[in-house]
């Protein structure tokens, strides 16, 4: 193998190294956006769970009979606990956390990779960092799509962002935290119209 040949798989590693901790960064904040979401969709739900009691207790007038209330009720009261056994499942706040820290040992392999990259004695570190690499893939989990794009989007510097790009993660976002808001314009929704009761 040639120096040349050298100089291009070292090069190829530790670009990969760069490209992947991105993609990393990006999964962090995605997960945490979802923990956001779901903590607060959770609250506004458990929110309604108090006002359609209170406005029935203070005989304000109401659009919809009483069974049809009290099925809405239960209905708000089962969302309550699928989102709550769904935020359990997913555990979006130490998955956020855990592909923070990878992100963060991908970072710290890539600067030790660049100590050596004008070395000549670089490719005699080659097979160490590529173990590193590979025990740090093998410890965490993996990212998703979205956070490849998102990890793409981020790497470009001083030229515009392609918009086809923008509209392909915004969208894959938008399908990932479509539940939270349709559960949100459900309740307020029937909320807004129990309240306004037809003259």
């Amino acid at each position: 193998m040639n120096s040349e040949d050298d100089t291009d798989h070292y090069k190829k590693l530790s670009d990969n190294i760069y490209i992947v901790s991105k993609n990393y960064f990006a999964a962090n904040k995605r997960l945490l956006l979802h923990n956001s979401f779901s903590q607060w969709t959770l609250s506004l739900l458990s929110l309604g769970l108090i006002i359609i009691p209170l406005l029935i207790v203070t005989k304000i007038p109401l659009r919809f009979q009483q069974n049809i209330i009290d099925f809405a009720s239960i209905g708000l009261a089962v969302a309550v606990l699928m989102l709550s056994l769904l935020i359990g499942a997913n555990n979006y706040s130490l998955r956020g956390e855990k592909m923070y820290q990878t992100g963060l040992e991908l970072n710290e392999l890539y600067r030790d990779m660049k100590q050596f990259e004008s070395n000549d004695s670089r490719m005699n570190h080659f097979s160490k960092f590529s173990r590193r690499y590979s025990d740090i893939l093998r410890r965490y989990e993996n990212v998703d799509d979205i956070d490849y794009i998102k990890g793409k989007i981020s790497r470009i510097r001083d030229k515009p962002i392609p918009l086809m790009l923008q509209i392909n993660y915004y969208f894959k976002l938008t399908l990932e935290m479509i539940i939270y808001i349709i559960a949100l314009i459900l309740e307020f929704g029937f909320i807004g119209l129990l309240v306004t009761k037809n003259v």
